[in-house]
């Protein structure tokens, strides 16, 4: 509860803001989709609003893909994930840029498909987070591993899995038990 109030207070100061968020092969989405948050930013608050199964929840997810290369709504499996409709061509792809404090940021999560000899179908992730500033994206790490990236979504938003896990829970009805060991 303390993170909702956290947040909230950085949303009302005018310190978080989200910009874009760009998805493709995920979930219902196929194709490439990005979503313009910056007018609809200043007013703190909107509604996703949409028929049942029309992919409202997959737009949360691919927020949390971004930053944990987790969803809830898809129960963190990558393959529950991709869109069942993409092709193997088709690479998943989610980008979020928010700002935060006055600086600009994002994450980028890909997943690629290879089928082997044997048909067997392998997942591929890279992952790229950090900083945009004026106009150049400047990555945090040289290398990012999956554990960086949660770290710096961690640092920057205070976002983790657990509690992703749990305030989804109570925005789609739903009953979970976590634990959040480290606070």
């Amino acid at each position: 509860m303390q993170l909702f109030y956290e947040a909230q207070k950085a949303v009302k100061e005018e310190e978080y803001a989200s910009e874009k968020l760009v998805i493709q092969g995920f979930g219902p989405y196929v194709e490439k989709q990005e979503i313009d948050f910056s007018d609809i930013s200043s007013h703190h608050l909107f509604l996703i609003q949409g028929e049942t199964g029309s992919g409202k929840t997959m737009l949360l997810d691919a927020i949390t893909f971004a930053f944990l290369e987790k969803a809830v709504g898809t129960k963190g499996s990558m393959e529950a994930m991709r869109s069942r409709f993409a092709s193997d061509d088709i690479h998943t792809f989610v980008e979020f840029i928010f700002s935060l404090k006055g600086k600009r940021y994002r994450f980028v999560r890909k997943v690629e498909v290879k089928t082997k000899r044997n048909k067997e179908k392998v997942w591929k992730s890279s992952v790229d987070a950090g900083e945009i500033d004026k106009g150049e994206f400047l990555p945090f790490f040289e290398n990012p591993k999956l554990k960086n990236v949660e770290e710096k979504a961690e640092e920057l938003i205070g976002l983790r899995y657990e509690t992703v896990c749990t305030g989804h829970g109570a925005s789609t009805g739903e009953i979970r038990t976590v634990s959040d060991k480290q606070k």
